[in-house]
């Protein structure tokens, strides 16, 4: 059975279920911080996965004592699992138990509220986070909707759906409905459009698209340290460079929707995969840390969408840690036969 083929589903409802409050153990790389029954067993299927190269594993004890005094939250309420900032974990984690609200919405499914451990990157507020707000209100949740376990709490009903994606390991197939759901909605916004100065800077409103994801502005990892001589490669190839973080989340989907090809190193953003059409080219460039480009959880992604994963390995001097100075030639060559 491959990674693709095995079913993930399982839905567990739970009367006076607890919730502990998330707690970091930085030396030993573990967390605390799940569901239990109203006896203090816990919920497995409640668990961030063990399995894959996580770097960060659960380490729940398997009884609580229930005794504790702590607030009810009343009401018919859906565990949604970790919460978090950082994008690629949110795209691939977040979002991966809203499959019970597949063909409709919170309150239509008979639902009051939704629940969130806040995860150990930074958690923004959802109104603050705009792939949190587009996405949440594509199965009609809104931030008032949303309950986070910040201490312990006792819920009057609680349903613990299992997670359809496990970082690094597997994905049920089912997972694609939530991303499309996610696209339907972004596109059915006008927001989701370029505004006047993207089209006057040469983005088109309508049409097929190359996208080059840049990493050049972006916070945090930077494998390239001569991204402007690459981006120049695919613009002479008919690329757009795009610095997602410089849009609206609805925006970007919107991109990637109607995107013929999309290229950049391995990472998160790549992941955007997951909005794109059947039969389009996924580009992954490697890097110093990941030289082949191929990476599971990108493999993951491009299955969902079936999309057509295609690879340029890294070749480069690195200058120090994962960041390099690239073989632009070597790129150039090795885009003109992909493309």
């Amino acid at each position: 059975m491959t990674s693709f083929d095995r079913s993930l589903r399982e839905l567990i409802q739970l009367d006076g279920a607890i919730a502990t409050p998330t707690v970091a153990y930085p030396v030993s790389r573990t967390f605390t911080g799940v569901i239990y029954d109203s006896y203090g067993l816990i919920c497995r299927v409640a668990q961030r996965t063990r399995c894959g190269n996580n770097e960060w594993h659960p380490s729940d004890p398997e009884t609580i004592s229930v005794g504790m005094p702590m607030r009810t939250v009343q009401g018919r309420s859906l565990y949604l699992g970790h919460y978090t900032g950082h994008y690629g974990h949110f795209l691939l984690e977040t979002l991966a138990r809203l499959w019970p609200l597949h063909g409709g919405n919170l309150h239509a499914n008979g639902f009051d509220k939704v629940v969130f451990h806040p995860f150990l990157h930074k958690t923004p507020s959802i109104n603050k986070f705009s792939p949190a707000r587009m996405s949440l209100a594509s199965f009609g949740i809104q931030a008032k909707d949303v309950v986070f376990v910040a201490e312990p709490l006792r819920f009057e009903t609680l349903t613990v759906p299992s997670a359809l994606l496990e970082i690094n390991h597997v994905v049920d197939r089912g997972m694609a409905g939530t991303y499309q759901n996610i696209t339907k909605h972004c596109l059915s916004v006008r927001s989701s459009l370029p505004g006047f100065w993207r089209k006057v800077s040469g983005w088109p409103a309508e049409g097929p698209l190359r996208l080059y994801l840049s990493r050049r502005r972006a916070k945090g990892y930077h494998p390239m340290s001569n991204e402007l001589q690459v981006e120049r490669i695919f613009i002479d190839a008919g690329f757009k460079v795009l610095h997602p973080e410089h849009w609206r989340f609805e925006q970007q989907v919107a991109l990637f929707q109607r995107a013929e090809v999309i290229a950049g190193v391995e990472g998160s953003a790549l992941h955007n995969s997951v909005f794109m059409r059947p039969g389009k080219l996924v580009i992954n460039i490697g890097t110093a840390r990941e030289p082949s480009g191929d990476i599971l959880n990108q493999r993951l992604c491009d299955r969902l969408s079936k999309t057509i994963s295609v690879h340029i390995p890294f070749k480069g001097d690195v200058v120090r840690g994962h960041k390099a100075v690239y073989d632009t030639e070597f790129i150039r060559r090795a885009l003109t036969v992909l493309i």
